[in-house]
C-alpha cells in the first residue's frame, strides 16, 4: 500500500487556509462599513434627537444677557436653577474678568474656576499678571491690550495677540463654568456680532465650559453656525470681519487656531438662536450653508441695549428713531421655517408670556425685571438711583440714534451722575476699544477708529466728523455701571451709563429689593387671559 504523497496531504489544507483568510478579511470589512455607517447613523440621530429634545424642552424664559457685567454668572445661575435659561453676557467679558481679578476676586471664584481650566499654565499666567490678592487700593486698572488683528506680511487675515486669545477664552471658560458649577441647568452665553474680533476665542471658552446656548445679535451672525461645528471638534476657524472701505477682492478675517488650548474632549455643540428683529433677517440666516440654527430670539425696539436700526431714517421731534409696521416681524413667516421662537421687547409680564405662548412662542426673552434685581451686576447705589426715580414720577429711557459707536441705536436711562447727566463732562479717550470700526488704510491695511475716541485721532484716521456728533464711550460707560470703571490721573472714575428697555410696568409688582428667584415668580403667575 503506497503512502498518500505531501502534496496530496497539503493541498486541501492551503486551500482551506487561503478561503478562511478571504472570507475573514471580507467579514472584517464588512464590519467596519458597518461600525462606519453605524456612527454615522449615530451622529444624525443625536443631532435629531438634540432638535426634538430642544424643541420639546427649550424652557420658557430666557434671562437676557445685558452687558457689560450685568448678566453675570452670578444671575445667571439663579435662573438656570430655577429651571429657566441663564444668560451670561460675553461683551467685554475678558476684561470683566481682568478687572475682577485685580480687585482681589472677592469669594475667590474666578480663581475657583481657572482652577478647572484644561491648561493650567495658561490659567496660572493669567492669574500672575492681573490677581491682587489685595485689591487695587484705589489705583487703575492695569491696562489689558486693545484688540487688533496680528497681520503679517500684508495678509489680511491673522489672530488676535496670543495674550488677548488666553484671556478671552479663560474668561469665557470661567463665566460660563461659575454659572453652570454643580448644577444641572441650562446656560448661555450672549454675545454682540459687532464686537467680531472676540467672538471665536469666547465661544471656544464657553464650550470647554460646556455651555448649552449661544445668542447672538447686533449684526448678522450668518457665520456663527460653522463655526459653532469647527470649534466643538477643535478645528481652526475664521470669521470675516466688516471692514469700512473694503474692496470686493478684500478678504480680512479674524483667525482662530484652538489646538494649542490643550483640550483633549469632544465639546458639545450648544443650540444656536440668532437674536433678530425682523423676519427677512431669519429667511437671509435661513437660506445660508453651513451650519445648523435651532431657533430665533425675536427682539422689538423696545428693549434695552443696542436696538436693530429702523427701517425709515428719519428721527421723531424727540430726536430718537421712528420705528414703523415693516419693523415688525412677520410671525407667521418665521413660523413657517420651522423653528421654535421667543419673543423679547416689552414682554416683562405674566400677560406678555401668555401672549407670547399664545402667538406660537415657546417663551420669552426679558431683561430689565433681571437688570434691576439684587443680583445682577448694577451697582447697589446706580440700582437705587433708578429705583428712586421711578418711584419718584418715573424712569426716562431714551433711544438714542447716535450714542454707540456700533451705529446702532441705543437705549440710555436719564440719570443724574451718569454720562446722560449734562452736568458730566469726560475726557475723550479710547482704551477699552471693544466697538471701534475696522477701516482700510490707503495702504490696503486694517486700521481702527472710534467716533468716541479723540476728535483729532479720528479724523486723521478718516472719519467723518458727522459722526462724532453724540457719541458716546459705551465700553466705559457699562463697565462703570458695574463697579469697573477705570481711574483716570486725576483720581476720578469713568462715568457710568445704564441701558434698560422702555417697558418697566414689573416695578409696580415687585418689592424694591426683589431677586431673580422674585422675577421668576412674576413672569410664571398664571393667568386667565392674556393682555
Amino acid at each position: 500500500m503506497s503512502r498518500p504523497s505531501r502534496d496530496r496531504h497539503n493541498g486541501p489544507a492551503k486551500i482551506t487556509f487561503s478561503v478562511t483568510i478571504h472570507y475573514r478579511a471580507q467579514s472584517l470589512w464588512c464590519a467596519i462599513v458597518i461600525y462606519t455607517r453605524m456612527n454615522e447613523f449615530r451622529n444624525v440621530l443625536q443631532v435629531t434627537v438634540s432638535h426634538m429634545k430642544g424643541r420639546l424642552m427649550h424652557p420658557r424664559i430666557v434671562q437676557g444677557g445685558m452687558g457689560i457685567g450685568v448678566s453675570g454668572w452670578h444671575l445667571a445661575r439663579k435662573v438656570s436653577l430655577a429651571g429657566e435659561l441663564g444668560t451670561v453676557s460675553g461683551a467685554g467679558i475678558w476684561l470683566v474678568m481682568a478687572r475682577r481679578l485685580q480687585d482681589g476676586d472677592q469669594g475667590g471664584h474666578y480663581r475657583r474656576a481657572l482652577a478647572e481650566f484644561p491648561d493650567q499654565a495658561m490659567a496660572q499666567s493669567i492669574l500672575k499678571r492681573y490677581f491682587l490678592p489685595d485689591g487695587r487700593q484705589g489705583k487703575k486698572y492695569r491696562e489689558v491690550p486693545i484688540m487688533r488683528l496680528r497681520l503679517k506680511n500684508g495678509s489680511q487675515q491673522g489672530p488676535l495677540s496670543e495674550h488677548l486669545e488666553n484671556l478671552m477664552v479663560t474668561a469665557g471658560f470661567a463665566e460660563v463654568w461659575l454659572a453652570k458649577e454643580g448644577q444641572p441647568g441650562v446656560v448661555a452665553i450672549n454675545l454682540l456680532e459687532k464686537i467680531q474680533l472676540s467672538l471665536l476665542p469666547i465661544l471656544y471658552g464657553a464650550m470647554i465650559a460646556s455651555v448649552d446656548y449661544v445668542l447672538i445679535g447686533a449684526g448678522l451672525p450668518a457665520q456663527i453656525p460653522e463655526a459653532l461645528d469647527l470649534l466643538a471638534q477643535h478645528r481652526p476657524a475664521r470669521y470675516l470681519i466688516t471692514v469700512e472701505g473694503s474692496q470686493s477682492h478684500d478678504q480680512f478675517a479674524a483667525t482662530f487656531d484652538p489646538k494649542r488650548f490643550l483640550v483633549a474632549a469632544p465639546l458639545h455643540r450648544p443650540f444656536f438662536f440668532p437674536i433678530i428683529s425682523i423676519s427677512l433677517v431669519a429667511t437671509i440666516l435661513d437660506r445660508r450653508k453651513g451650519g445648523r440654527i435651532d431657533g430665533w430670539i425675536i427682539e422689538g425696539p423696545t428693549a434695552g441695549g443696542h436696538n436693530a436700526p429702523p427701517r425709515s431714517k428719519k428721527l421723531g421731534p424727540d430726536g430718537e428713531p421712528e420705528y414703523g409696521p415693516k419693523d415688525e416681524a412677520d410671525l407667521a413667516q418665521i413660523s413657517a421655517l420651522g423653528l421654535p421662537f421667543y419673543l423679547a421687547g416689552s414682554y416683562g409680564g405674566p400677560e406678555q408670556l401668555a401672549k407670547a405662548l399664545e402667538l406660537g412662542a415657546v417663551g420669552i426673552q426679558v431683561g430689565s425685571i433681571f437688570a434691576l434685581s439684587r443680583d445682577a451686576g448694577i451697582l447697589p447705589e446706580i440700582r437705587n438711583a433708578v429705583l428712586d426715580q421711578w418711584r419718584g414720577g418715573g424712569v426716562t429711557v431714551r433711544t438714542n440714534p447716535r450714542s454707540s459707536p456700533s451705529g446702532y441705536p441705543f437705549k440710555e436711562v436719564d440719570l443724574a451722575g451718569t454720562v446722560t447727566d449734562d452736568n458730566v463732562v469726560r475726557q475723550l479717550i479710547c482704551d477699552i476699544g471693544a466697538l471701534r470700526t475696522p477701516y482700510r488704510q490707503d495702504n490696503g491695511l486694517l486700521g481702527y477708529r472710534c467716533p468716541a475716541e479723540p476728535l483729532d485721532d479720528f479724523l486723521t484716521k478718516g472719519g467723518k466728523i458727522e459722526k462724532t456728533g453724540g457719541a458716546r464711550c459705551v465700553c466705559n460707560g457699562l463697565f462703570a455701571t458695574t463697579g469697573c470703571g477705570q481711574v483716570r490721573p486725576d483720581g476720578s472714575c469713568e462715568p457710568a451709563l445704564v441701558t434698560l428697555g422702555t417697558d418697566v410696568r414689573f416695578l409696580h409688582d415687585l418689592d424694591r429689593d426683589y431677586g431673580a428667584e422674585d422675577a421668576l415668580d412674576y413672569l410664571r403667575t398664571p393667568v386667565s387671559h392674556p393682555s
